[in-house]
């Protein structure tokens, strides 16, 4: 990997997240990690003004070095589909996903994530707890998310034990296994390990 590369590239997926999203990158931005990383924004062809938004945020922000922005041709209706209309180039050895309207609490998120998959290299990803916040229904404020922590499971075990919701998609930190010349393509989350800290 080129001493320049990031090692970890963080996909930030939005459609109509306008209100959200400078929370969503701040709390990126906000990380105290050794780690070098990039903030890839994808827009899914919002019509709220996101893309405005994203776009002069990107103008005037002092880290906008690390911050490559894409928008879909059209509305693709999901996170993944909008990865792959806009085929950003991805070459890191990491890659989280978080949604425009999510946040990181803990500014050692990344360093505690990556330094665990940098010393362990037999495992894919690695997750953690997370706290659901939503505005219109106050009785599910903070609830706890996610699977036992220093639980190992497969992959196998995650998709059908857990019918796919073992946590958040904003906890995971996943080994980019696919890297290719021209970009990347989504993990098949078929692979042997992942760690719940």
């Amino acid at each position: 990997m080129a001493q320049d590369t990031p090692l970890l590239s963080i996909i930030v997926a939005s459609y109509n997240f306008k209100e959200y999203l400078i929370p969503c990158l701040e709390s990126i931005l906000a990380q105290e990690t050794q780690y070098p990383y990039e903030v890839i924004i994808i827009d899914d062809c919002s019509s709220d003004g996101s893309w405005d938004l994203i776009q002069k945020y990107n103008t005037e922000h002092r880290f906008s070095d690390r911050i490559h922005i894409y928008q879909s041709s059209e509305n693709q209706g999901s996170a993944r589909g909008a990865m792959f209309n806009t085929r950003p180039v991805v070459k890191s050895r990491y890659i989280a996903l978080l949604d425009g309207d999510d946040l990181w609490h803990s500014k050692d998120k990344i360093q505690k994530q990556i330094s665990f998959l940098e010393n362990n290299p037999d495992f894919d990803g690695c997750t953690h707890l997370t706290a659901l916040h939503h505005e219109e229904n106050t009785s599910v404020k903070g609830k706890g998310w996610g699977v036992v922590p220093g639980s190992i499971w497969t992959i196998k075990d995650v998709m059908i034990k857990l019918n796919r919701q073992y946590c958040h998609k904003s906890a995971n930190i996943w080994r980019n296994q696919f890297i290719q010349d021209d970009g990347f393509c989504l993990p098949d989350f078929m692979q042997e390990k992942v760690y719940f800290n």
